[in-house]
């Protein structure tokens, strides 16, 4: 099962998300799978959930506000076409495949890819560019926990900083499946909404090791050469990289380059490393801020349970004759 949309910002930016569940959360919480920086999003405002051959859309919102084809809805089905405005945001369903699409797993690849080639070629990134990434770095490490799309503004920091040309953060679920929160293509031909397939075989590497891959020439790499999957997706340089929280791989952060061998290097796979670590942050930073916000409501729903209670009970002890009231607990 999965939910395939088309989501364009207030800034008329487009771009596709696909949710590999029958489940999809909108809202202002950076937990949601599509995170909505608008002052009128509540923070889960609306899901979308798969039932069989159709898709459903619940407004859950304490302000209510989402519209589909211009008018207001509380629950109603959506088709691919619809337009679903939640606050200044556009989504609507996409029937075609998936965005990133994890190739078939190659049981012929044994060899340990746990670290860069030897005939990776050293780049150096220039110092005033290395400078400028730091800065960006610390912008984003800043970010975290705002309105911003953190994982969108680190996909940026990889583009600007490498000769990646396809790229995505993914995050693990429950059950060991990858869900993607941001991609990007930048190939020549493709649009935003285009997917993105790559390799299983190295996704599966990088979160059985918990380390990074950088290969410069995949297609000559003899750690790759037995990957069917490679050679048919004419990879020619890619960088994986898992995002770890305590040291547990949550997630990968990858980018490859399918036109030029030679043009991923260390120094790349460095900067990927450290956007990484951000993302890794970003990650437990949110899931402590959910935490945070539940005990809150928690708390709030135990609060009014109890004024509720007391208004329940009567303002002064009863009298009983022959009995006498020695004490009452409100509690």
């Amino acid at each position: 099962m999965a939910i395939a949309l088309r989501i364009k910002g207030p800034d008329g930016v487009e771009r596709r998300l696909d949710v590999e569940r029958n489940k999809v959360t909108i809202g202002a919480n950076p937990l949601c799978d599509v995170t909505i920086a608008d002052p009128g999003v509540d923070t889960e405002q609306c899901v979308l959930v798969e039932r069989g051959d159709a898709v459903e859309l619940f407004d859950i919102g304490e302000s209510g506000g989402v519209l589909v084809n211009g008018k207001p809805v509380g629950h109603v089905e959506v088709s691919p076409g619809d337009e679903i405005w939640v606050g200044g945001t556009v989504l609507s369903l996409v029937a075609e495949a998936t965005a990133v699409s994890f190739s078939e797993t190659v049981s012929t690849v044994r060899e340990q890819i746990s670290a860069p080639t030897p005939a990776a070629i050293r780049s150096p990134v220039p110092r005033d560019q290395r400078f400028a990434l730091l800065d960006k770095v610390e912008q984003l490490i800043r970010s975290i926990g705002t309105d911003e799309n953190v994982f969108e503004a680190i996909l940026d920091t990889v583009f600007s900083s490498a000769e990646v040309r396809r790229g995505f953060i993914a995050l693990l679920g429950p059950k060991g499946e990858l869900r993607v929160k941001a991609h990007r293509s930048r190939e020549h031909g493709t649009t935003a909404s285009e997917r993105i397939d790559v390799s299983r075989t190295l996704m599966g590497k990088v979160i059985e090791s918990g380390t990074a891959v950088l290969t410069s020439d995949a297609e000559a790499d003899p750690n790759f050469s037995a990957a069917q999957s490679i050679h048919r997706l004419r990879i020619k340089a890619a960088i994986c990289v898992p995002l770890i929280v305590e040291g547990k791989v949550i997630g990968l952060l990858y980018g490859d380059n399918r036109e030029r061998p030679g043009s991923l290097t260390r120094d790349h796979l460095s900067i990927l490393t450290a956007l990484a670590s951000v993302a890794a942050v970003a990650v437990e930073k949110f899931r402590l801020l959910k935490e945070y916000d539940e005990k809150r409501k928690i708390e709030q729903a135990l609060a009014i349970a109890r004024t509720i209670q007391r208004n329940f009970l009567p303002a002064h002890p009863p009298e009983i004759q022959g009995l006498e009231v020695w004490d009452r607990s409100d509690s």
